[in-house]
C-alpha cells in the first residue's frame, strides 16, 4: 500500500494483519463494542465516567433503574475492556500501531481510587451502578431499565429495531476528553500465494487495493456485511448511523486483540480470567479493591512481558 492509501486507516487496523513488519492483506471492518444510552433517560451524552455515576445515583429510585452501566455485548472481559481502561486499567498500551512493553498495565493505586470512587458504595461492595455480571442486561435495557449499556456491533439491529437511537461512542473516562479503550481488531481481506502462483498477483493486489481499501468499495463491501468499516471515509458514508458510529468508535479508541498478551503466561493467569475475577471480588466480595489492583497487575504484567517476545 502507499501512505496515502495507509492513511485512510489508523495504525492500528494493520496490526492484526502484519507479521515481522509485512502487510499481507487490507482491513475490511472492526469487530468492537461502544457505549449506547438511552435518550428518552438520558437527554445528554455523559463527557466523564463520573456523570454517568451521578445520573444513576440521584435517578436510581425515582426511574427504578437496575444499573447504570452493564455490559451487553462482549461478556465481562471483551466487553468489559472499555470500563477496565476508562477507569485507568490496561491490558497493554498501544502505540503507532505497536505495543509500548515499556509501560506497566495499570497503576495499582489510581485504578483503585478510581474503582474506589465510582463504584463502590459505603458497604465496600458495589454501589449498583456498574454490575459485576453481564446477566440480565440486555434486556434490562431494551426494557429501559438501565441508561448506560455497552453493545456489541453484531447486535445493533435488535436495539434500533426497538427505537434506541445508535448514539454509540467509546465509554467516557474520568477526566473530559479521554474515554476507555475497546478490543477493535479488523477482519482483513487477504493476499495469497495462489494469486502469484496463477498469475493473477497483479489482479489480486489491485482489488485489494483500488476496491476494498477504497471509500467506495468499503461502502458497497459493508452494505452487505452490515459492520463498521476500517476505512476512514467509509465510516461517514455507509448507510446505518449504527455503523458510522462504531466505526468512529473503534478508530479513536479500538486497540488490537492481542492473544499471545491476553492468553496468559507461563507461571500467570490469562487476562480472560483474572479481570472478571477482580470485579467479582470487588464489587461483590467487598475485597480491597487496590490488593486485588496490585495482584491484578501482577498477573497482566507477566502477561506483557512474556507475550511481547512472541510479537
Amino acid at each position: 500500500m502507499s501512505a496515502a492509501v495507509k492513511s485512510r486507516f489508523t495504525p492500528n487496523n494493520f496490526f492484526d494483519l502484519s507479521y515481522k513488519g509485512k502487510l499481507y492483506g487490507v482491513p475490511l471492518d472492526i469487530n468492537n463494542v461502544a457505549r449506547l444510552y438511552n435518550e428518552n433517560l438520558v437527554k445528554s451524552a455523559p463527557k466523564t465516567f463520573g456523570e454517568m455515576v451521578n445520573f444513576y445515583k440521584a435517578n436510581k429510585t425515582k426511574l427504578g433503574l437496575k444499573a447504570g452501566l452493564c455490559v451487553a455485548g462482549g461478556g465481562m472481559s471483551w466487553g468489559a475492556y472499555s470500563v477496565f481502561t476508562a477507569l485507568g486499567g490496561s491490558a497493554y498500551t498501544m502505540k503507532n500501531g505497536a505495543v509500548d512493553v515499556t509501560k506497566a498495565p495499570l497503576n495499582p493505586t489510581t485504578f483503585a481510587n478510581n474503582v474506589k470512587t465510582y463504584l463502590l458504595g459505603s458497604n465496600g461492595k458495589g454501589n449498583g451502578f456498574f454490575p459485576a455480571t453481564d446477566a440480565g442486561c440486555k434486556d434490562n435495557y431494551l426494557a429501559g431499565d438501565v441508561p448506560f449499556a455497552i453493545i456489541g456491533n453484531w447486535e445493533w439491529l435488535d436495539y434500533m429495531e426497538k427505537g434506541f437511537q445508535m448514539n454509540l461512542m467509546p465509554v467516557p473516562g474520568v477526566k473530559a476528553g479521554t474515554n476507555g479503550n475497546m478490543f477493535g481488531s479488523v477482519s482483513g481481506a487477504m493476499l495469497t500465494t495462489y494469486a502469484a502462483k496463477h498469475g493473477v498477483e497483479a489482479g489480486a493486489k489491485d482489488l485489494l487495493v483500488n476496491f476494498f481499501a477504497s471509500t467506495a468499495g468499503a461502502v458497497a463491501y459493508q452494505a452487505i456485511e452490515l459492520r463498521p468499516p476500517a476505512e476512514k471515509g467509509a465510516q461517514a458514508k455507509v448507510e446505518f448511523t449504527a455503523q458510522v458510529n462504531f466505526g468512529k468508535a473503534g478508530s479513536k479508541a479500538g486497540v488490537p486483540q492481542i492473544g499471545a498478551i491476553l492468553n496468559g503466561a507461563t507461571g500467570s493467569k490469562g487476562y480472560w480470567d483474572v479481570l472478571p475475577a477482580y470485579w467479582t471480588e470487588v464489587l461483590v466480595n467487598g475485597k480491597d479493591p487496590k490488593a486485588e489492583a496490585v495482584k491484578l497487575n501482577e498477573f497482566l504484567t507477566k502477561n506483557l512481558q512474556a507475550g511481547a517476545k512472541d510479537l
